[in-house]
Parts: structure tokens; C-alpha cells; sequence
């Protein structure tokens, strides 16, 4: 466990010397911008000595990296799997004894702090560091932002500033998505040390994990532990330095993934009432159907449409949840790639409302499109069997259209009525209540109730029997109707059917 430091304000000004200084870490941009987050230094950006200092930032699950408002505050995103952070150290061996933060409000105050990957408590903004080097990270464990107009630090310069400063420089052969099961080990960078643009001969590094129950350093190679849950380990590279030369580090992040073969497997745990899965469990999909040979599925992608994007193995169905995917409907895709590599889709999945969903980005997607397959064919069921369905491409035949509320549609078949949504605002004008339909779109639920989300209807019957003669009364004795089939008086407003004519009331 890690270990939690307190310490007073009272203990922090008592560390300070009469040496001690200060400086004020403050963008100062008129235009507002996201960071590099890519491991380079970014201290000049913040006012700072980029030969006495090292800011650097990890945008972490989080979609965007931390953001330079033009207003002069910075923000850092939060994430269920980890948000925002920025790391600032000392290249001059300097202590760094305190930190006070400005918050821009108190509800964007939530700020994680860490010293060598332990938690630091404070108060107010307040903490104490006592080292070279700290993280600021985004405290939420949902998407509300953290925003600091500005950090003053607090340090005492250190006992060798004739030392040169160094860096430690890693070859970009690294990982950064690894599932256990099959990536077994991942082999290390190459880490060099560097003063200046020289190699400093001699010099070694110590590699760590921040998360030993994720990943562990095995000699040059990292040894996965196959988690319960994903989640995402710091890799570091550690110089310590000697009399020369100061010491430095470089690190990177990798998310270990929980994978799954199969939709099945996936939908299986998903669905079995744990409640991590509200919150969400970092895990990718390798869509292979022989673990053996690690012979690939073809999948279909049976619907898309906007942030729902619909596939299907030939057995099971999942919604891929994200903007702007790149997959459309019809097309087969599978995990084969170039040189007999296998790609997966690495994600989030969940249960959100009671519908399972797999919430992924397009980089996330390794999946190849293999080409287009043949017209989806929705499955034809009862609305008894909407419960075993869920996300899958359907269609119900002689459902009568009750009536709607906004999006909320409600049809029925013999007295059992049902739901049906409106996801896509599909136009649904023609509508007539009594009448029969056939009705295609995509099984779903919310909390506990199962649903369909429509994509298209077809009339099969009109209005019989007692609707059937309240149809005919209408038209011969101006009775007004709404778009959903009731009643109104005349002074309602919007468009109305008087006598079977669509009229705009006003």
C-alpha cells in the first residue's frame, strides 16, 4: 500500500532556511492550447527555466492533454482510469521543500499530488514535497476538470550545482498497450544518458513499475500480471547520478488491458451484476475464434450511426461507443494484420443504464476493414425475447403504434405493449395510431427495461376493427388529432390532422 504523508504548514516553514527560494510556475498565452504531453520539457512554457527545471505531462486515459487556457490558468482532465498529470523536477538537484496552488474556483480544486509515487496530503492547495521532483494530477475519477491559475514552489538550491545536468533519453521502440494472456513480456527501451548532446559513457539506469500488480521489470523485459481490472503503470528509467554528473529519469505510461477473445466472454462478465462495471474496466477485444492458432473472426459492423456503432461475430453483438469510429455499416473487419500481426480494440467496458457498451476512440481501433459483406439481415423476433437481444440488430413484425412522447414511442403486439426509442430522430410523421408496423433497429435497455432503438418502420395494416371506425367519425366531424394520434382541443398549438389533413395551428 502506498504510504500517505501529512505534514503541517507549520512543519513546511520550518524546513524552509534562509536560503530557501521560490519560483512561480504561470503560463502567460494569449490563445488557448493543449500541451505536448509527449515527454519533452515544457518549462518555458510555464515561465521557467527549461536548464534548471523539467515539466512535462501525461494526458493519461484521458482523450485531451492538459490544456493552457488563454485566461492564464492551466487544466488538467479527469478520467475513470486515470486523468491528467504534469511533473515537475528539479535539474539542478535542488530540494523542493513546498508547493501552494491557486485554484480558479473551489470545484475545480480536487488536485492528487505524489512524490515518488507515494500520495502527499495537504490543505488549501498546501503541500509538502521534500524532493527534486512532484506530480499534480487531476483528483476526479469523472470527466470535471481541474484548473490552477498558478503553483508557487518553494526549494532550496542544491549542494552541487557543479555537477552537470542530464538527461535521460529512451528510444521510441517502447509499448504503451499490452493485454496479458497475449503479450507475455515486452521488452525495455533502449535508455541512454545524455549531458547535452554527449552520451555519458559508463552511465546505467535502474528501470521500475509504479504497479507491480500490472507489470514488473524482469531484467530487459517487462513481465505482465494478468489483472481483474486494467489500469495504467508509470516505466521508469532512473539515473542516479555520481559526482560529475546530476542525477535524472525519463518514464512513459503503459495500459495493461484485461483481454478478451471473444464477445462472448466479454458479455458474459459484463452482465454478471458486479458493480465495476458502472464505473468501467480497462480491457481490450483480440476477435479471435481458435486461441490455439490464433486464427482470426470476420465481424460485421451490422449499424452505425453517430456515436453507435453496431458488431456482430456471427453470434453476438457489441456496441462500440465513440465518436467519429471510422466504421460504417456493412463492412467486415477483422484483428489480422500486416506481417501475421494480430491488432485489437482497446477500450472501456461498461455498463451504462443497464446497457452494455464498449467505449472506444478511432486510435484505439487496430481492426483492419477486410471489405464489405453482404446486406445485414436484422433478426426477427418476439418482443418477449427483446431481453436476450440486447445490442442486436432486430426486427418485430405486427406491432401496433400505440403512441409518443418526444423520443419515447410506445407500440405493443396482442395487449403487451413495449418500448420503443427514437434514438437517431428517425421521422416518425406517418405514424398512426392503431396501425401495424414492422419495425427494425437495435435491442437496448435502460435501467431495467428492455427497448428498441428504431431505424425504420413499414405499415403492414392499417387501423382496424373499433380504431378503424373512431378513424372514419374524425374525418367526417373535424375531431383534431396531434402527430401522436390524441385528441386536442383547438387551442392547441402546432401541427394537427383535422379530417385527414395535416393543419398548422397557431
Amino acid at each position: 500500500m502506498k504510504k500517505i504523508f501529512t505534514l503541517t504548514l507549520l512543519a513546511i516553514l520550518g524546513m524552509s532556511s534562509a536560503w530557501a527560494d521560490e519560483v512561480t510556475m504561470k503560463h502567460s498565452l494569449t490563445t488557448t492550447a493543449n500541451m505536448k504531453a509527449d515527454g519533452s520539457n515544457e518549462a518555458e512554457t510555464f515561465g521557467l527555466d527549461a536548464s534548471a527545471w523539467s515539466v512535462t505531462a501525461d494526458k493519461g486515459a484521458s482523450t485531451n492533454a492538459p490544456g493552457l487556457n488563454k485566461a492564464g490558468d492551466f487544466r488538467l482532465y479527469g478520467n475513470a482510469n486515470g486523468g491528467n498529470t504534469i511533473t515537475v523536477s528539479s535539474l539542478t538537484g535542488a530540494t523542493i521543500t513546498s508547493i501552494a496552488m491557486t485554484f480558479n474556483g473551489a470545484s475545480y480544486s480536487n488536485a492528487s499530488v505524489t512524490v515518488e509515487g507515494n500520495a502527499v496530503s495537504g490543505t488549501d492547495g498546501n503541500f509538502a514535497i521534500n524532493s527534486s521532483s512532484f506530480t499534480i494530477g487531476n483528483g476526479n475519477a469523472s470527466n470535471i476538470q481541474v484548473r490552477i491559475s498558478q503553483i508557487v514552489i518553494t526549494y532550496t538550491a542544491g549542494t552541487s550545482d557543479n555537477k552537470q545536468t542530464t538527461t535521460v533519453v529512451l528510444s521510441d521502440d517502447y509499448v504503451t498497450k499490452a493485454t496479458p494472456g497475449k503479450d507475455a513480456t515486452l521488452a525495455l527501451p533502449t535508455a541512454t544518458v545524455k549531458a547535452g548532446d554527449a552520451t555519458v559513457a559508463g552511465a546505467t539506469v535502474t528501470w521500475s513499475s509504479s504497479d507491480e500488480s500490472l507489470a514488473k521489470i524482469n531484467g530487459s523485459n517487462i513481465e505482465l500480471v494478468n489483472p481483474t481490472e486494467g489500469g495504467i503503470v508509470t516505466i521508469t528509467a532512473s539515473y542516479a547520478g555520481d559526482d560529475t554528473y546530476r542525477q535524472s529519469s525519463a518514464s512513459y505510461k503503459l495500459s495493461v488491458y484485461k483481454g478478451y477473445f471473444t464477445l462472448a466472454e466479454m458479455l458474459k462478465d459484463v452482465t454478471n451484476g458486479d458493480e465495476k462495471w458502472n464505473k468501467g474496466v480497462m480491457v481490450s477485444y483480440w476477435g479471435i475464434i481458435e486461441q490455439q492458432s490464433m486464427t482470426s473472426a470476420v465481424l460485421q459492423v451490422v449499424y452505425a450511426n453517430g456515436q453507435n456503432t453496431y458488431i456482430n461475430d456471427g453470434q453476438n453483438s457489441m456496441l462500440l461507443y465513440g465518436s467519429n469510429l471510422g466504421l460504417t455499416t456493412g463492412q467486415l473487419i477483422t484483428s489480422d494484420l500486416e506481417n501475421g500481426q494480430k491488432g485489437a480494440i482497446y477500450g472501456t467496458l461498461k455498463v451504462y443504464n443497464g446497457l452494455p457498451e464498449f467505449e472506444v476512440s478511432k486510435d484505439d481501433i487496430e481492426f483492419t476493414v477486410y471489405g464489405d459483406g453482404p446486406t445485414p439481415t436484422p433478426t426477427e423476433i418476439t418482443i418477449d425475447k427483446l431481453g436476450e437481444n440486447v445490442n442486436g440488430y432486430l426486427t418485430i413484425k405486427d406491432a401496433e403504434y400505440v403512441s409518443a412522447n418526444v423520443k419515447n414511442l410506445v407500440f405493443k403486439v396482442g395487449e403487451t405493449e413495449f418500448a420503443v426509442y427514437n434514438q437517431w430522430g428517425m421521422n416518425i410523421d406517418d405514424l398512426v395510431a392503431g396501425a401495424k408496423y414492422t419495425l427494425t433497429g437495435m435491442g437496448s435497455k435502460y435501467k431495467e427495461n428492455y427497448q428498441l432503438y428504431l431505424i425504420s418502420f413499414v405499415k403492414t395494416a392499417d387501423p382496424t376493427g373499433i380504431s378503424a371506425v373512431k378513424a372514419a367519425a374524425a374525418v367526417q366531424n373535424g375531431t383534431i388529432y396531434n402527430l401522436a394520434g390524441q385528441v386536442v382541443n383547438r387551442g392547441y398549438k402546432g401541427l394537427v390532422i383535422i379530417n385527414g389533413k395535416k393543419v398548422v395551428m397557431k
